[in-house]
């Protein structure tokens, strides 16, 4: 059985994963860094979620994105999956399972149907203002801090 935390992740980010493509790749010859941080909703870590970085417009022909569950308040994207430096938009997504006992795989395009409403508010999601530079030698304290308001 899939763990609660990661089914409601894995399908959170469905509408969203195909920007990105197929970022969580073996390695490769791309200068990947490692990422890892914080989110904090109201001052409280963000019990869980997934979070997305996506490249920005301007970025090199190497760029790429990466996703991360959140479990805890606390991300981790290790350098086999990392990110090439360079500027992202990062979006952070959080619902609860409407039904826990749904499987993942059986209802991936029925999102609506699985899932509750999105938890986190659109200015960090779909209309994400959240912006990071990663730089050389990776990046292992990003601070995201959330309002619900």
């Amino acid at each position: 059985m899939i763990p609660r935390s990661v089914a409601r992740s894995a399908l959170a980010l469905i509408p969203i994963v195909g920007l990105v493509g197929c970022s969580q790749q073996s390695v490769d010859d791309r200068p990947r860094e490692p990422v890892a941080g914080t989110v904090k909703m109201d001052g409280q870590p963000l019990p869980d979620g997934v979070i997305l970085f996506s490249p920005m417009a301007d970025a090199s022909d190497q760029s790429t994105g990466a996703t991360a569950e959140i479990k805890g308040g606390a991300f981790s994207i290790p350098r086999e999956q990392g990110l090439v430096p360079g500027k992202y938009k990062i979006s952070v997504s959080r619902a609860e399972l409407k039904d826990p006992t749904a499987k993942a795989k059986k209802k991936l395009l029925e999102r609506s149907k699985v899932l509750g409403p999105e938890q986190i508010p659109a200015k960090y999601n779909k209309q994400t203002t959240l912006e990071h530079e990663v730089k050389r030698g990776g990046d292992l304290d990003v601070k995201l801090e959330l309002q619900s308001k």
